[in-house]
């Protein structure tokens, strides 16, 4: 999941720290630099390299995303609070609970096409599908608890031991 965006002149984004929730959407007025945001976050993702989208009289531009891929309580939370939810397919929780398309998207780790695809997906839902997938998030882990979840574990150590 990405914890944290951080972006220093890159287009028309000077210093920017953004720590997105379980789902985030990015709005605002024409010309203030939500695209330069999504370039910005696309751009380590698909190793773009140069020197055109340094912003105006910067030497240098940085673009650090955050992960923190393991089991990601943060996946089955954000499904339990009803949002769809966008994660990689090295996360333990999303591969266990998200249903490409119907609770959330499952994107291949490192894909920045992928990343932007989900996003702009997400973010152009209507109101009626936002609902359903609301829906379909909060199915997906309403008999999970954490005792299962350790029993789970547990049958799954047993059975490598048993090999």
């Amino acid at each position: 999941m990405l914890r944290e965006i951080r972006v220093k002149n890159y287009q028309s984004l000077r210093d920017v720290k953004i720590v997105p929730g379980d789902f985030t959407v990015i709005v605002g007025e024409s010309d203030v630099g939500k695209s330069a945001l999504v370039r910005a976050i696309k751009a380590p993702l698909i190793n773009r390299t140069g020197q055109d989208f340094i912003s105006d009289g910067a030497k240098q531009a940085g673009v650090a995303l955050s992960f923190n891929d393991g089991w990601a309580v943060a996946v089955a939370e954000g499904l339990a609070s009803g949002l769809p939810v966008i994660s990689t397919d090295r996360t333990g929780a999303a591969l266990e609970f998200i249903e490409n398309n119907k609770n959330g998207w499952l994107i291949p780790a490192g894909d920045g096409d992928a990343l932007y695809k989900a996003m702009r997906e997400a973010a152009l839902l209507s109101p009626e599908e936002h609902l359903k997938r609301s829906k379909d998030a909060r199915a997906s882990v309403s008999g999970h608890s954490l005792e299962e979840g350790v029993d789970r574990f547990h049958d799954a150590i047993m059975g490598t031991l048993d090999k």
